[in-house]
């Protein structure tokens, strides 16, 4: 791929090249599908010039014709790898090659009409392809249907011309087919990344809302506990966090969650995972981080939270626990509300760890 996909991070050039596989996988059956309409539109032809020959010929297309229709299916139901799927193809094309080489029949007309084929063939095979490598292995395994009889026959100059721009033809167009299909492919995938994205946001503090944290942090805590690493939550709750929106309107308060959440993201590592839950309610999962220093980064973030400009000082209680090894997701953040809980009744303005 070319462009912007090297700006795109591992896991989402992953998914992109994963798409777009899924989408040749698809083309490939029909490839493999329009293969026995091709023998049979062959046959006639046969059947019209040379009767005999062409009965000789029926097992061996009906072979041919079944076997693709079969590896069709193989490759729709997924019992075929995309790599032996794409190898197959190859290996088809180069099969007309090697057939056109060993048939002496084939004439001047028989030959322009393969010249066709084969710039039709680069023109729906080359968007298929997705790395540099296989695209020019793919370029020349399609010259080789026009150069081996060409060579075989010891054609004139003008028949090379000819086969020459025809294939040309058709590997241009194919390429630029092929660029624009994964140029449109990385938009879309940039723009459901971006609407994904949006829809995880909460619109008035940028923060993750409930659906997106619980996503994020579920891909966090699924890859955290295979690591065998630590990993700590906090649930907070600003503390008489109505009254401002009581005494100084609804806008201020809005602006005060805002700053709020402004300094979380500032506080909060790269790998942090923060939301907000709804209302005053935040939470904030930190992988590789032991409970003891969960403690300590969330009394941090409390310190500086007192600092945000607000009608009144802001001040958060907190619950935070280390999550156990045996413990879901859930089940940790439950022990971590009892904890917040548990900090209000105590007075508010306070960090407790969950038992």
């Amino acid at each position: 791929m070319n462009g912007r996909v090297d700006d795109l991070a591992l896991e989402q050039r992953k998914e992109l090249i994963a798409q777009q596989r899924a989408q040749s996988r698809r083309y490939l059956v029909i490839l493999f599908l329009a293969m026995p309409l091709l023998l049979l539109i062959g046959a006639i032809g046969e059947l019209l010039r040379d009767a005999p020959y062409a009965w000789r010929l029926l097992p061996w297309r009906i072979a041919l014709a079944l076997a693709s229709a079969g590896l069709a299916v193989a490759i729709r139901r997924g019992r075929v790898s995309d790599g032996v799927s794409a190898g197959l193809a190859v290996l088809g094309i180069g099969l007309i090659s090697v057939g056109l080489v060993l048939d002496t029949r084939a004439g001047p007309a028989h030959l322009s009409l393969v010249q066709v084929v084969v710039m039709l063939l680069a023109m729906m095979v080359l968007p298929l392809t997705i790395r540099v490598r296989s695209t020019i292995g793919m370029v020349a395994v399609l010259v080789l249907p026009l150069l081996c009889p060409l060579a075989w026959r010891q054609q004139t100059p003008a028949a090379w011309w000819s086969a020459l721009a025809m294939v040309a033809l058709g590997v241009a167009a194919g390429l630029l087919l092929r660029r624009e299909r994964l140029q449109i492919a990385l938009e879309l995938f940039q723009l459901r990344r971006q609407l994904e994205l949006r829809a995880d946001l909460d619109m008035l503090t940028g923060l993750f809302n409930r659906e997106g944290w619980f996503r994020s942090a579920r891909e966090v805590f699924t890859l955290t506990r295979n690591a065998r690493r630590p990993l700590s939550l906090a649930y907070l709750d600003l503390d008489h966090f109505k009254q401002i929106n009581d005494d100084f309107g609804h806008a201020a308060g809005d602006v005060a969650l805002a700053a709020v959440a402004d300094m979380m993201r500032r506080h909060s590592r790269r790998q942090d995972v923060v939301g907000r839950l709804g209302g005053e309610e935040f939470v904030l999962l930190m992988p590789g981080v032991n409970e003891q220093a969960a403690v300590q980064l969330v009394q941090a973030l409390c310190e500086a939270v007192r600092r945000v400009p607000a009608p009144r000082a802001i001040t958060f209680s907190a619950g935070v626990c280390q999550v156990r090894i045996t413990e879901t997701l859930e089940a940790a953040m439950r022990r971590a509300d009892h904890a917040l809980l548990q900090a209000k009744r105590e007075g508010r303005d306070r960090v407790l760890r969950a038992s």
